[in-house]
C-alpha cells in the first residue's frame, strides 16, 4: 500500500509498512558467443506457443523476453544491462536480439533464491537452526554480507542530519554516505522527513524533503540507494515559479503512469495544485483546489488498478477543515498511444469530506484544518485540530470515506472547561457536542 509519507502513531490501527525488496545483480548466467546462423522467425513478434503448442525454446526480441520473465520491455532491458540477463544479439550494429527460454527461466529463478527471503529460508534449512536462535543470527548475518557484496552496499536503515550533511545510516548506525547542503533543516530534530520507495521495479529511491528555514522554498531530493543524486523538484531553474512545496508522498507501484505525488501552495496561500511526479522527477498530471491541502497519504489501488491519493487540509471556500478523495490510474493499453511514449496518469477528484468545527472553535473564531493523515489498512485516521497544542478531534474514515469513529483529545475538552470557567462557553464539553461532529461530517460529490 502503499500510499506511499507515512506516520507511526499509537494505537490498535498501527501504520503497516511495506517490505522492501533489494535489487540483487547476478552474474551473467548465460554468456558465450552466438551461434554461427541466425536463429529462425522474426524480430519482435507476438510471443509462441498458442494453440496449445509447447512454448518455442529461442525467444526473438525484447517483447518475448520480457513476455517470459513476466515485466515490460523496458525492465528487461535495463534486466541485461545491469543485472546479467542472458541476452544474445546477432553480429553488426543492429544485430538482432534474442535469448534461449531455458537461460532466461534459469536466470530468473536465480534473482529469485538470491533475495533475502529465499536465500534466508535456504540458509536457514542448511544450518538445521531458527533464526531466532544464535546460530541463526549467524546465518542472519552471512545473508547480510552476501547482500552487500552482491549490492555493493547494504542498504540505508535511517537518516540524520549533522550541521548541513545528510547521512545514511545501516541497521547499525555505521555512515553508508553523506551528501553536503547549502544549509541545515529548519528543524534538524524533526527532519528529515524521508522515505524509501520503489520508483523504477526493482530499484529502491530516497525520497528527502529538505526546508532550509520557515521561510524559504523546500524542495523534495531524490537519492539512490547508494547516495546519487536522480533528480530534485522543483529543479533549480524552477526554484522560483510561484509555488511552494509543502508535502509529498510516494504512490502506490501499481500506478505505473506516476509513481510520487506533491503539494504545492501558491505564494498568497488561496490554492493548493497537487501534482504527479514520473520516476524521473517530470510532472506527469495536476490538479488545483482552493485552500490548503498539505497533508497527503496514499492507499492501496481497488480492483479496477486505481490509486487512491488522499489530500488533507483547509477547504478556503467552505470554511472548514476538509480531505478530498483522488483516484489516480494508468490509462488501458487500447488508449495508450502506439508509440514508446509513457503514458499520462489519469487524476481525479472522487469525493470531498468536510470536518464540522466545535462549539469552541466556532466561539473563539478559529478555524479547524487537518493537521495529520494517515492510512492503516482500510481506515483512514484523520486529525483535526481545533484548538492549541493538542486540542484535536480524531476522525476514522474508510476508503470511501464513510464515517467509522470519532474520537477527542482530552486537551481539547479541558480547552472547553477553560473557556467554560471564564465564561466564554455557556457550557462545559458533553455527549452532545460529540453527537455534533457525527451529525455535522458531511460527505460531498467533487
Amino acid at each position: 500500500m502503499s500510499l506511499s509519507a507515512r506516520h507511526n502513531h499509537a494505537g490498535a490501527d498501527e501504520e503497516k509498512m511495506r517490505n522492501v525488496r533489494f535489487t540483487v545483480a547476478m552474474a551473467n548466467a548465460g554468456g558465450g558467443t552466438p551461434p554461427p546462423h541466425p536463429p529462425p522467425g522474426g524480430g519482435e513478434g507476438g510471443p509462441q506457443g498458442a494453440n496449445g503448442a509447447p512454448p518455442a525454446a529461442e525467444l526473438h526480441g525484447w517483447k518475448e523476453i520480457a513476455a517470459a520473465l513476466g515485466t515490460n520491455v523496458r525492465t528487461a532491458q535495463k534486466y541485461e544491462s545491469r543485472h546479467g540477463l542472458p541476452v544474445r544479439r546477432m553480429p553488426g550494429k543492429r544485430g538482432r536480439v534474442y535469448a534461449l527460454r531455458d537461460e532466461i527461466l534459469a536466470w530468473r529463478d536465480q534473482r529469485r533464491l538470491a533475495e533475502p527471503e529465499g536465500l534466508m529460508d535456504r540458509l536457514a534449512a542448511l544450518s538445521g537452526v531458527r533464526l531466532a536462535s544464535a546460530a541463526g543470527a549467524a546465518v542472519a548475518a552471512l545473508i547480510g554480507a552476501l547482500l552487500i557484496f552482491w549490492n555493493g552496499s547494504p542498504p540505508v536503515a535511517s537518516l540524520r542530519w549533522n550541521g548541513p550533511v545528510l547521512e545514511a545510516l545501516d541497521a547499525r548506525g555505521g555512515v553508508l554516505w553523506s551528501r553536503a547542503f547549502p544549509s541545515p533543516p529548519a528543524n534538524p530534530t524533526r527532519n528529515p522527513a524521508w522515505t524509501m520507495t520503489e520508483l523504477l521495479e526493482g530499484e529502491r529511491r530516497l525520497l528527502v524533503f529538505h526546508q532550509p528555514s520557515e521561510a524559504a522554498p523546500a524542495r523534495l531530493f531524490c537519492f539512490s540507494d547508494g547516495g546519487t543524486l536522480e533528480w530534485r523538484y522543483p529543479p533549480p531553474a524552477r526554484s522560483g515559479f510561484g509555488l511552494r512545496l509543502r508535502a509529498f508522498a510516494p504512490l502506490p507501484p501499481e500506478v505505473r503512469s506516476a509513481r510520487v505525488a506533491v503539494a504545492l501552495l501558491d505564494e498568497a496561500g488561496t490554492a493548493t495544485q497537487i501534482r504527479l511526479l514520473g520516476a524521473d522527477g517530470e510532472e506527469a498530471a495536476a490538479i488545483t483546489r482552493p485552500g490548503v491541502f498539505d497533508k497527503l497519504a496514499t492507499a492501496d489501488p481497488d480492483i479496477s488498478g486505481t490509486g487512491l491519493l488522499l489530500a488533507g487540509g483547509f477547504d478556503r471556500e467552505r470554511g472548514q477543515a476538509a480531505l478530498l478523495r483522488i483516484g489516480v490510474s494508468t490509462p488501458p493499453a487500447s488508449r495508450q498511444a502506439a508509440v514508446s511514449v509513457p503514458a499520462r496518469p489519469e487524476v481525479a477528484v472522487q469525493g470531498v469530506a468536510l470536518f464540522p468545527r466545535t462549539r469552541l472553535n466556532r466561539r473563539l473564531d478559529l478555524f479547524n484544518r487537518v493537521a495529520a493523515l494517515r492510512t492503516a489498512g482500510d481506515l483512514v485516521v484523520v486529525r483535526v485540530q481545533e484548538a492549541a497544542g493538542d486540542a484535536w478531534v480524531e476522525y476514522r474514515l474508510g476508503l470511501d470515506l464513510s464515517l467509522r469513529g470519532v474520537a477527542v483529545s482530552d486537551a481539547l475538552k479541558r480547552a472547553f472547561r477553560r473557556e467554560f470557567v471564564r465564561g466564554t462557553l455557556g457550557e462545559d464539553w458533553s455527549a452532545s457536542d460529540e453527537e455534533a461532529l457525527v451529525e455535522g461530517f458531511a460527505l460531498l460529490p467533487p
